[in-house]
């Protein structure tokens, strides 16, 4: 299944370097993320992402736009210790690796869709100050997903975006369900 997946990226890259007749236009991302994982109950977690993207045009409407972003995002949950519940906070972060296809409309404002890969950096499992677990091995370290948002070109160097995030398959026993992404770019 992973062959399977890295070919069709692959092969995804290569069809866009046929399609895609402009220079690409590179951009800094920065934001923030709410979201939270499958199977807690709690609060969701804030985080934030940051990372780089290149935008081809491929017409006056449309254009695609790969990423390669950091994301951080995790959830809090109760949990019985010792007879006394206490709160936890379970931060994860991921590298992303989103391609997104976006309609203009004429005006400054946009709608993009595409997949995203993600592979697991960091999770910790934070209860007091002193524990700490690595908990890595309990989440799965790829994880697809499919992205959905809108944005406003603010000028020709800066726009803003929101970004909704979900992952259609579990890909081990939790997975981050729904993260939203809002940021600028220049």
């Amino acid at each position: 299944m992973k062959n399977i997946t890295l070919f069709l990226l692959l092969a995804g890259f290569c069809l866009l370097s046929f399609v895609v007749s402009a220079q690409p236009r590179p951009a800094i991302k920065a934001g923030l993320n709410y979201g939270g994982l499958s199977g807690y109950d709690g609060g969701k977690k804030t985080g934030i992402h940051a990372g780089f993207s290149m935008q081809w045009t491929v017409n006056k409407k449309w254009t695609v736009q790969p990423e390669l972003l950091y994301s951080s995002t995790g959830q809090q949950y109760s949990a019985e210790e010792a007879e006394v519940l206490v709160t936890k906070t379970l931060p994860v972060s991921y590298a992303g690796l989103p391609v997104m296809v976006q309609y203009h409309s004429g005006s400054k404002f946009y709608l993009e869709a595409g997949p995203q890969l993600s592979f697991l950096l960091t999770a910790k499992d934070k209860g007091s100050a002193a524990d700490k677990a690595d908990v890595r091995r309990n989440l799965s370290n790829t994880q697809f997903g499919l992205n959905l948002g809108t944005g406003m070109q603010i000028s020709s160097r800066t726009g803003f975006y929101v970004r909704y995030s979900f992952g259609p398959l579990s890909t081990g026993r939790i997975f981050i369900s729904t993260e939203v992404e809002s940021g600028f770019y220049e």
